[in-house]
């Protein structure tokens, strides 16, 4: 369950599989990644940042500077999803790096058909 207070610290694995509970101003700090499950991050609402943050302090002060709204990665999982079916964990973690990395959605092989 996504607690109700920003900012919070929490897991990727939190927020992947809790996406859809996310207020639409949220966004996740963190800071390189995602790589594993366990990494953590830190949402926020974005309405609370003042003019010259581009984090809140609580991310800043950990060092992190990377940002997704809420938005971009539900971009990064439709598109994902629209590739494969029922996309694990670890691979949507990869798509969401590869989004952050390369401000573009992951390609992933195609399966050969006969």
């Amino acid at each position: 369950m996504i607690p109700s207070r920003r900012p919070y610290l929490t897991t990727w694995a939190e927020v992947v599989t809790s996406l859809a509970e996310l207020d639409p101003d949220d966004m996740i700090c963190f800071d390189s990644g995602p790589n594993s499950p366990d990494d953590p991050c830190l949402i926020a609402d974005t309405v609370e940042l003042e003019e010259d943050e581009d984090v809140p302090p609580e991310a800043a002060e950990r060092g992190w500077t990377t940002t997704l709204i809420k938005e971009e990665l539900q971009g990064v999982v439709g598109n994902l999803k629209g590739q494969i079916p029922n996309p694990d964990l670890a691979t949507t973690l990869r798509a969401a790096a590869h989004y952050v990395d390369h401000d573009a959605f992951i390609e992933l092989p195609q399966p050969l058909t006969e």
